[in-house]
């Protein structure tokens, strides 16, 4: 299961990455593994981080 931690709407609506250097400083910033996935249909991206059930 995943908590999502924040969001952000992208313009225009593309594929994108997040560099490893972003991922990387929001770990720190979090304490916990992050991930992320861009909803291509809203233009949303969406940071989150794995919680155990």
């Amino acid at each position: 299961m995943f908590k999502i931690i924040g969001s952000s709407k992208i313009t225009p609506r593309h594929q994108i990455t997040l560099p490893d250097e972003v991922i990387k400083h929001l770990e720190a910033q979090v304490g916990e593994n992050v991930g992320y996935f861009l909803d291509e249909k809203t233009g949303r991206i969406y940071v989150m981080t794995q919680v155990n059930d």
